[in-house]
């Protein structure tokens, strides 16, 4: 299983979306923008369909970061 059920993925056409399950050889993901879409774990494997969601992670929280092609994530200086 290459992501952990409940994490959060970015899908290049389809955005940010969360795992909800494996079934077999299938994987089930919540997409935000256009919802359930279920594919092949050895599809997405040999293609790297899906990457993991950018963090952001303060004291008392996380949330999602944009991703932005080429460019390195830095935080905000504090």
């Amino acid at each position: 299983k290459p992501f952990p059920v409940n994490s959060r993925v970015t899908h290049a056409k389809w955005g940010e979306g969360l795992v909800m399950r494996y079934e077999g050889d299938k994987l089930t993901l919540l997409f935000d923008e256009v919802g359930y879409q279920t594919l092949a774990v050895t599809v997405v494997q040999e293609n790297r369909l899906l990457q993991p969601a950018a963090t952001i992670c303060r004291a008392t929280s996380c949330k999602s970061a944009p991703i932005m092609s080429g460019l390195a994530w830095r935080p905000p200086r504090t």
